[in-house]
């Protein structure tokens, strides 16, 4: 019964790390902060409609790697410009945790709350993910185990009225300095 409950209770924890959250409709305003405390964005998923040209999104969230706790959250300041380049990373290893989006004719101006890991713990051995999707076309990106998403790019295609994302992804435990 014991060896039930504990397989039970692992399952649910593995699905609901992975669950996925609405976070807009086409053409609403997007607002989309992770539940918990100290937990990180771990999974992007986003779908384009011709229709309305815009994207519908989804995030899902689990705990922050190498037990962190998350503080000092604060959301960015909108970030480029309609129908133009956008780039943003979070300040001193900063991890983000929430993602908005103000919509505009065919296009989104985004915000994106970063939190700061716990004193000891270092965002590291960063990469840019090469574009998650291609203009018009599905996101489903699965943040790697032991990572977070620390920052954003963005290009806008005025021909096709959709955007193309790369993620700045990096590794976040405590740094060699303070683990024994």
């Amino acid at each position: 019964m014991i060896a039930v409950t504990l397989v039970a209770v692992t399952l649910l924890s593995m699905v609901s790390a992975t669950a996925l959250n609405k976070a807009n409709d086409h053409k609403g305003h997007l607002y989309f902060t992770c539940p918990g405390d100290n937990e990180i964005i771990t999974r992007v998923r986003s779908e384009h409609d011709d229709g309305p040209e815009d994207r519908k999104w989804e995030f899902g969230c689990g705990n922050a790697p190498s037990g962190a706790n998350l503080s000092d959250c604060a959301w960015s300041r909108f970030t480029g410009y309609f129908e133009g380049p956008s780039l943003y990373q979070c300040h001193n290893g900063g991890v983000i945790t929430g993602w908005r989006a103000f919509f505009k004719d065919t296009d989104r101006q985004n915000r994106y709350r970063c939190c700061k890991p716990s004193k000891g713990y270092l965002t590291h051995s960063c990469f840019y993910t090469g574009y998650v999707n291609d203009f018009n076309e599905m996101i489903n990106y699965r943040v790697p185990d032991g990572h977070v998403i620390s920052g954003v790019f963005s290009e806008y295609s005025s021909k096709d009225k959709d955007r193309r994302y790369v993620f700045n992804v990096c590794s976040l435990d405590l740094s060699a300095k303070t683990s024994n």
